[in-house]
């Protein structure tokens, strides 16, 4: 008997109605370049009050288009790294760009669409469609031993997270942005669940949705980090959202706030907040998160806290129903009932 694994390649159809440059940054630039484009020193090349952007504007507009690697120097820094391609389309290319050329500091003109098309069609891949065959190998790697791999379906995104769908025959997916999404094999697209604008209080700021996760009654569990600006120091406003039992051919219900709290926002391009989230056999949840920062090291933005580790890291915390969880330094775990 052959057993089947379906490969969720990532990505290509879009799924914006129109080009949100903030969404599409976090989506597909903040992983390396960080939430506020701040990068980190020697790795990952900042966007904010970035000379290269402007001394260089051809080169930096390319990058996405065909990859950019070897030698540059941003701010005084050098870097010789390697940054692969990537498939928003023209419009989100440059909505993309706009975003980052007006709210950091840079003194760029703004970027058309007509622009990053006609600049397009002199790089090694001249239109987007070209990109992305050289991206869809035909031959997938080898799979183990009496399993067969096959390509399952063409995302507009990357996923943060999967999950196995309660009735068997569907995989769920969530988005950096919060969007629950489900697709069946053999299906060509996949089918939208949650908005995150249902459930997420955007006012809080810009999310990062690490999480998702199903317990043993069929609850949808989500994990959400968000950074408030408006607090001083900038805070990790950290959510974990659950739905009541899945119903059938009703679904779920809307996500609701389960569990609340906050700690300083990471400095660097990473925010060690609530990632992946999993119910142990002991019907305990089990939350991963690493440190504030990522050596100890104090922070050096305005408006971000300067305590380098924070120290209250670990706490009993209570929800709004008086349940107690542990908030630990590298793992928080609390009762699903």
């Amino acid at each position: 008997m052959r057993r089947l694994v379906c490969f969720l390649f990532a990505s290509i159809a879009p799924l914006l109605a129109a080009p949100d440059g903030r969404e599409l940054y976090q989506q597909n630039c903040s992983m390396c370049h960080g939430i506020e484009g701040v990068g980190m020193a020697g790795v990952f090349p900042p966007l904010a009050k970035s000379d290269f952007i402007v001394k260089q504007r051809e080169k930096a507009l390319r990058g996405p288009m065909e990859g950019l690697s070897g030698t540059i120097e941003v701010t005084g820094v050098t870097y010789n790294g390697g940054m692969p391609p990537a498939l928003p389309d023209d419009g989100q290319l440059a909505a993309v760009f706009n975003h980052v050329f007006s709210p950091w500091g840079n003194d760029a003109a703004p970027v058309t669409p007509e622009e990053i098309t006609k600049l397009r069609a002199s790089t090694r891949f001249p239109t987007l469609e070209a990109l992305k065959a050289s991206m869809l190998s035909e031959t997938l790697p080898a799979a183990p031993e009496g399993w067969l791999l096959t390509l399952g379906a063409e995302l507009g995104f990357s996923p943060t997270r999967l999950a196995a769908h309660p009735d068997g025959k569907q995989v769920l997916a969530i988005s950096a942005t919060g969007e629950v999404l489900s697709w069946k094999p053999g299906a060509p697209v996949m089918t939208r669940l949650i908005r995150p604008d249902s459930y997420i209080d955007q006012s809080l700021g810009q999310q990062a949705v690490m999480g998702l996760t199903l317990d043993s009654q069929a609850r949808l569990y989500i994990t959400c980090n968000q950074c408030d600006k408006s607090t001083t120091p900038v805070l990790n406003r950290m959510t974990v959202f659950r739905t009541e039992p899945w119903a059938g051919n009703d679904g779920w219900s809307v996500p609701k706030a389960w569990f609340k709290t906050s700690s300083p926002y990471g400095i660097g391009p990473y925010n060690h907040g609530l990632s992946h989230i999993a119910q142990g056999p002991d019907g305990v949840l089990y939350i991963n998160s690493g440190a504030r920062t990522d050596g100890g090291e104090p922070g050096k933005q305005p408006n971000y806290a300067t305590t380098g580790e924070e120290p209250n890291n670990r706490r009993d915390l209570a929800d709004e129903s008086g349940r107690q969880s542990t908030f630990g330094r590298n793992l928080r775990k609390r009762s699903a009932q």
